[in-house]
């Protein structure tokens, strides 16, 4: 807070969601987001990375006690906290309503893997704003055209399909790829998210604050380069990674969509 610090005691979201039967399946979970309700309608959305991939999940709690009192609201339970944000954007008093969802994005890549259906690598994405309708393609010369960053121990380790080990990716930060598609931090809504997503439905959820709020934010690229070589046929020209996350089910190969919803 303004002119001071606070200190909270509360139960960490991700063991609410634990202890409420939330179950993990693997190929799932990347697309999975969960939304937060409280007083005055405000809402707030995590991406189940940053819940349960990444050391963001260790400071997002929902508080009982703030600074040795106990915390009293008429319309909700406690307050929600992020300690890893940078401003108290998804900060939330009165929670009344957690919420898990799933963005539709059919899988077909097992389908396609039955019938032996190869696509062909990608050379460009499309970026789409459902709110305001807006439609550009992004492409190798956008990609090269931005920043870079370095991210020199990405883990790729559980039950990812198409990784394992620990690789080094090239690209400029997620927020700069939404920053060149006309959205930026002035604008930005935490009740919205981002879904990055590859043509045979394998896909990833970031939420707003984890982009734009959090002091982890530079961990998220959009690659085009694994170990100092452009990416092969079989990852397209863009990948997701996020440095920050301990399992490799956010890093989407083959991009060729990114939605803002």
């Amino acid at each position: 807070r303004e002119g001071g610090t606070d200190r909270y005691h509360g139960v960490l979201l991700r063991d609410i969601l634990e202890k409420a039967g939330m179950k993990f399946v693997r190929k799932w979970e990347p697309g999975v987001c969960i939304r937060v309700r409280g007083a005055g309608n405000r809402e707030v959305v995590f991406s189940f990375g940053e819940i349960f991939y990444g050391s963001a999940g260790r400071g997002i709690l929902l508080a009982y006690e703030k600074s040795g009192r106990r915390i009293e609201s008429e319309e909700g339970v406690g307050e929600l906290v992020v300690a890893t944000d940078v401003r108290a954007g998804r900060f939330i008093k009165g929670v009344c309503e957690i919420a898990v969802e799933r963005v539709e994005i059919p899988l077909v890549a097992y389908d396609d893997r039955e019938k032996k259906i190869i696509r062909p690598p990608t050379t460009s994405l499309s970026m789409i704003d459902h709110r305001t309708g807006t439609n550009r393609d992004f492409n190798h010369e956008d990609l090269d055209s931005l920043p870079r960053v370095h991210i020199r121990n990405a883990l790729m380790a559980g039950d990812c399909e198409g990784f394992n080990g620990i690789y080094a990716y090239e690209g400029p930060l997620l927020r700069s790829v939404l920053e060149w598609f006309g959205l930026s931090w002035v604008n930005r809504d935490y009740s919205r998210y981002v879904v990055v997503s590859s043509e045979d439905g394998f896909c990833a959820v970031f939420s707003m604050g984890e982009i734009f709020n959090s002091r982890l934010d530079n961990n998220i690229i959009i690659a085009g380069k694994k170990n100092g070589e452009v990416l092969g046929a079989k990852a397209g020209f863009a990948a997701s990674v996020v440095g920050e996350d301990s399992m490799g089910g956010r890093s989407v190969k083959r991009i060729y969509r990114i939605e803002v919803r």
